[in-house]
């Protein structure tokens, strides 16, 4: 089976393949469109792709044929704002955290017993899960009403976000989350209630007194060992961390 290479860039996205011939480009799409994220997923070879317009915002599209041709589904977006809902401040900048989604910035698939199930992680740090295979999206107040987001501060945005996201595939109720200034947030049972397990990272660019506060360490990118899902890795905006017991 050849090899296929799925690139998401400020311009487009592109899909290389390779066979014994080397690798030669397959499909160009979305010309001119910034494209955060793609995700393939394995249970049924559906392909989706994050796109950020900049008059248009935020779309999602599937494709059911490798990528030559796309549909549009619907995009994670919060619900109503409740009238009584408290407002929450960026510590830098002291800007209030938009109650919309600002980028699709990660994607993850369920368990292969989870047909249709996704999560989508966005700008500003939310949570989304589907059921339905993209066409209906939910926010997952868990981690959203959590206490500590007040001192999410953001990464290389102006808000926090979430851009790791890993369903244990020895339980698919456990999935980890990485968010920029926000931590490495658990949940054991399918995103009811959340616990930040940061503890260990240490953060350089606070006074020393505050590094190690788990609430405010800046992941880039967590990933989890496909031999061992035990072993994470995280690379840090002070350095690499790695853990050994889940």
């Amino acid at each position: 089976m050849n090899q296929r290479l799925l690139v998401g860039t400020r311009k487009g996205l592109f899909i290389y393949e390779n066979s014994s011939a080397g690798w030669r480009r397959l499909h160009f799409e979305f010309a001119g469109v910034q494209v955060p994220f793609v995700l393939s997923d394995r249970r049924d070879g559906s392909l989706y792709a994050a796109l950020h317009h900049g008059h248009f915002g935020d779309k999602l599209h599937r494709s059911t044929d490798g990528g030559a041709t796309w549909e549009e589904i619907a995009a994670p977006a919060f619900p109503p704002k409740p009238e009584d809902e408290p407002e929450v401040m960026c510590p830098m900048g002291g800007i209030p955290i938009p109650w919309n989604v600002e980028l699709i910035w990660s994607m993850a698939t369920g368990d292969p017993d989870q047909p249709g199930r996704l999560w989508a992680g966005t700008i500003p740090g939310a949570l989304f899960r589907s059921d339905d295979g993209g066409r209906s999206w939910e926010l997952n107040r868990g981690l959203w009403d959590r206490p500590e987001r007040r001192k999410w501060f953001g990464g290389g945005y102006d808000y926090p976000g979430i851009h790791s996201i890993m369903v244990d595939p020895r339980n698919a109720d456990r999935i980890i989350v990485g968010i920029s200034c926000g931590g490495a947030w658990v949940t054991e049972d399918g995103g009811a209630t959340w616990a930040n397990q940061a503890n260990g990272m240490r953060a350089d660019f606070v006074p020393p007194e505050q590094g190690g506060d788990p609430d405010i360490q800046d992941p880039h990118c967590i990933v989890q060992c496909p031999a061992d899902p035990a072993v994470l890795w995280c690379q840090h905006h002070c350095g690499i961390f790695r853990s050994t017991d889940d």
